[in-house]
C-alpha cells in the first residue's frame, strides 16, 4: 500500500478526520525523505495485514528497542501510514518504529482486528532482530481504536502466550485517546460506539472479551495514558476509568491530558517533536 496506493475507505466518522489525516501524511511523507525504511511487510495473506517499519540511521552497536504504534479510525477506517508521522524522532532515540494495518469493519470485525494485531506483534517479535531491534523491548501504542488495541496488546498475557510472545518483552504502552470498554451496557447510549456496534461485534457478547478492564488484573506493564482536554465526551470518563486502575493496580507510569486538544489535536500533540507526551514516551522507550 505505502503512500502511493493507499485505499479509499471512504469517509471518515468524526468531524476533523481528514484533515488529522492529512497532517500525519504530511509528517510522514517527509520522514520518509530522511529515514530509512521498509514498507508494506506481510504479516499475513489478506492485504490489510501488512507494517511499515522505520529505522535508525547506520548501524547502531547494540539491538534497540522497538515502538509498535497502531492506527485509529473507529475500527472501520485509518491507514498504518499515518503513525509514520513521529518516524523521525522516534528512530533517533534510537528505537525502531513499526506501524501495522489490520482488518477492519465491516468486512471483518473487532475480534478480527484484535487478532490481526496480535499476529503482528508475534511477527515483530519473530523477526525485528534481523532489523537491528531487539525482541524483548517492545513498546506498544496506539490512538483512539488503534490505543484500545495497543492496551490488549500488554494486557491479555493468554493471547501474548498463544503467539509465544513472553509478557516480559512488552515494556510499556502508551494509549492515546483510546476507548478501554466495549461492552454494550458500559457504553454511553448516545455515543458513536454504541451507533457503530452492530458492525464491530457478530454477537453482543464479543465485546467483554476484548474490552481491556477483564485483563487488568495482575498486569506489570507500565501504562501512560494520554487524552485530550476537549476529547469525545463518551472517552473522557473511560480514561478517567482507566487510569485510576492503571494506579490501583500499580501499573500507572503516568497520564498526560493535552490542553485544549481535541480528540485529534490530542494525537496531533503526543506527536510534536520535544512535546510534554514525547519526552516521557522517549524516556519509556529508552529504558
Amino acid at each position: 500500500m505505502a503512500f502511493h496506493n493507499m485505499p479509499d475507505l471512504g469517509a471518515m466518522l468524526l468531524p476533523g478526520a481528514a484533515e488529522y489525516a492529512g497532517t500525519l501524511l504530511d509528517m510522514a511523507r517527509s520522514a520518509a525523505q530522511s529515514v530509512d525504511h521498509a514498507f508494506d511487510i506481510a504479516y499475513g495473506p489478506d492485504p490489510f495485514q501488512q507494517l511499515d517499519i522505520w529505522l535508525p540511521a547506520g548501524a547502531p552497536a547494540e539491538p534497540v528497542p522497538v515502538l509498535v504504534m497502531i492506527h485509529g479510525g473507529v475500527y472501520r477506517n485509518g491507514h498504518k501510514e499515518w503513525m509514520g508521522a513521529p518516524a523521525a524522532e522516534v528512530t533517533a532515540l534510537p528505537a525502531i518504529l513499526v506501524s501495522l494495518n489490520y482488518r477492519l469493519i465491516p468486512r471483518a470485525h473487532v475480534p478480527d482486528c484484535v487478532a490481526d494485531c496480535f499476529a503482528a506483534l508475534a511477527w515483530v517479535y519473530r523477526n525485528i532482530a534481523g532489523y537491528g531491534g531487539d525482541p524483548d523491548r517492545l513498546h506498544v501504542g496506539g490512538h483512539s481504536a488503534g490505543g484500545h488495541l495497543a492496551a490488549l496488546l500488554a494486557l491479555d498475557r493468554r493471547r501474548l502466550d498463544a503467539h509465544g510472545i513472553p509478557p516480559r518483552a512488552i515494556r510499556s504502552c502508551l494509549p492515546i485517546s483510546a476507548p478501554f470498554t466495549l461492552t454494550k451496557a458500559e457504553l454511553d447510549p448516545a455515543g458513536y460506539l454504541i451507533r457503530l456496534h452492530p458492525e464491530m461485534f457478530a454477537a453482543e457478547g464479543d465485546a467483554g472479551a476484548v474490552s481491556a478492564y477483564p485483563h487488568a488484573a495482575g498486569n506489570r506493564v507500565p501504562f501512560f495514558i494520554a487524552w485530550g482536554e476537549r476529547d469525545v465526551a463518551e472517552l473522557l470518563p473511560d480514561n478517567e476509568r482507566m487510569v485510576a486502575v492503571a494506579r490501583r493496580g500499580a501499573f500507572l507510569e503516568g497520564s498526560y491530558v493535552a490542553p485544549g486538544a481535541d480528540h485529534f489535536g490530542a494525537h496531533l500533540a503526543c506527536v510534536e517533536p520535544g512535546g510534554a507526551w514525547s519526552r516521557t514516551a522517549a524516556r519509556l522507550i529508552r529504558g
